[in-house]
């Protein structure tokens, strides 16, 4: 992928032009249980819209990033997100067509998956307080856990959402990091 959008506090969904809004409108991003044609439609239709986010640089860079650099992602599999699917031996724009793209590209075109409030809460925080700093961090881990508490998302889940909206919001990467590793190590307070 080339090089994108340099715009930061890109929370929630992009921009889209009218063809890329009518192309993302063909497409089903819940794939389980779908027949083949779904599967079809879906691999026909998300190369183009891509093509076109590509040519206008539509997603936001740390989006991209997000998919292409080895330094953006956790765990025990090495190497970026772009480069599990070419080890698995899709390459290309063939990656594109992939079924597991998918989850993908709903992080470009519409951002974090998190509760709308969550979301809220979170960017508000960081506008209130960038530059995000080291001094930030521990009340933004704290911030970090009550929302995942608050909204009883699965911590294992919400890691690399809290990762995604913290890029999203312009957090430093060593800071976005460290908020994922935090919150992968949580357990989940049962609300009452």
């Amino acid at each position: 992928m080339s090089e994108m959008s340099d715009a930061k506090g890109d929370v929630g969904e992009i921009y889209l032009t009218d063809d890329e809004r009518g192309l993302l409108e063909q497409i089903e991003f819940d794939s389980r249980g779908h027949d083949h044609d779904v599967h079809l439609k879906n691999a026909e239709t998300v190369p183009k819209l891509m093509d076109l986010l590509i040519k206008r640089r539509g997603i936001p860079k740390h989006r991209v990033n997000w998919f292409t650099d080895p330094e953006y992602k956790r765990g025990r599999i090495k190497g970026s997100r772009q480069h599990i699917f070419e080890r698995n031996g899709t390459t290309g724009r063939d990656i594109f067509q992939h079924a597991h793209f998918l989850k993908h590209l709903h992080y470009f075109i519409y951002g974090a998956n998190l509760p709308h409030a969550a979301i809220q809460e979170f960017s508000a925080f960081v506008r209130r307080y960038e530059p995000i700093g080291s001094d930030d961090v521990g009340d933004l881990l704290k911030l970090s856990k009550e929302l995942v508490n608050k909204f009883s998302i699965e911590p294992h889940e919400a890691a690399e959402e809290i990762f995604k909206l913290a890029l999203d919001c312009g957090v430093p990467l060593m800071w976005a990091q460290h908020l994922e590793e935090y919150v992968a190590k949580m357990k989940l307070r049962k609300n009452r």
